[in-house]
């Protein structure tokens, strides 16, 4: 079959063997493949992201010396079954997978190992677990947005998010439009996208974002004082300062008052819910550097 290979932070096009699905699994033929961000970051510096791994436990992550098939964010149809397979998803079902594959217990990232060949190909083998049916007859260009959308719908529920709070979308990629939309689909009403790029500050805004900053001429931390936040130091210490002397006019020690107000949590401090949707090593470091009323929530804690 025909296929895209990836070494030395080139992409070849190549000839290479049908996978065969192995126990559990099923053989894809690919109709659509996106381009994620992982791509480009393993395409030229998987040495790096390899390493870094390692010392996760994962030792099979691609390297510069292998020949890989990248492509995860797939669909496909279901071409044949592999051994031990349920028969759930019956040969022509249009299906979207999670994309890893097992191999007795060890796991590979499909697309992301010369372990487990991608979509950047006409056929695939993904696990038969997780792979799921394309439902209502969607279409192929939208079905294959369920892998980066399922990791938009992931993060933001991961980050507990309520809908009076102020969300930060740093990066307005594919990801970050992702998180722009599945914050707009939640309920949040304040959204703050911020972007070099104006083609993606135009996609933010069309996402759902409230907001748009470009960080080439202003800094989103600056943007977010007209939202209430304390953004130095002397702020949040004349807030508790405010509070204690506010309290000392209560009939009982403003410290009772304090602790029955922490309590309700009325006395943790306003603050953003910062989503760093670029990637590129640093980008925390920097945000936890600019956002300075994060640093100093210890000191009331």
């Amino acid at each position: 079959m025909k296929a895209v290979s990836a070494s030395g932070g080139a992409l070849e096009y190549v000839d290479v063997e049908v996978p065969a699905p192995g126990a559990g699994q099923l053989l894809l033929d690919v109709k659509r493949c996106g381009i994620c961000g992982s791509d480009l970051h393993s395409l030229k510096h998987g040495d790096d992201l390899a390493d870094v791994l390692t010392l996760c436990g994962y030792t099979r992550f691609m390297r510069s010396g292998e020949h890989v098939i990248m492509g995860h964010e797939l669909y496909g149809v279901v071409a044949e079954l592999g051994p031990w397979t349920r028969g759930t998803l019956a040969v022509g079902t249009p299906v979207v997978t999670v994309p890893l594959v097992r191999h007795g217990k060890k796991v590979d990232g499909i697309g992301l190992s010369a372990d487990a060949p991608g979509a950047y190909a006409e056929q695939v083998t993904v696990q038969e677990s997780l792979t799921l049916a394309v439902p209502n007859g969607l279409d192929a260009d939208t079905a294959a947005l369920t892998e980066p959308m399922a990791v938009a719908w992931h993060a933001v529920a991961r980050s507990e998010i309520r809908k009076k709070e102020v969300a930060v979308v740093i990066g307005c990629g594919p990801v970050g439009l992702a998180v722009i939309a599945v914050l707009k689909a939640r309920g949040v009403e304040t959204i703050v996208a911020s972007d070099y790029s104006p083609t993606r500050r135009a996609l933010a805004r069309r996402s759902g974002a409230t907001e748009i900053v470009n960080p080439a001429t202003e800094s989103v931390w600056q943007r977010l004082g007209g939202h209430g936040f304390n953004q130095t130091m002397p702020d949040e210490y004349n807030a508790g300062i405010d509070l204690i002397e506010s309290s000392s006019k209560l009939p009982v020690p403003w410290w009772s008052t304090w602790r029955a107000l922490d309590t309700v949590g009325a006395t943790h401090p306003k603050r953003p819910v910062v989503f760093e949707c670029v990637g590129v090593p640093g980008m925390i470091d920097g945000i936890l550097a600019d956002a300075l009323f994060i640093p100093v929530w210890w000191w009331w804690a």
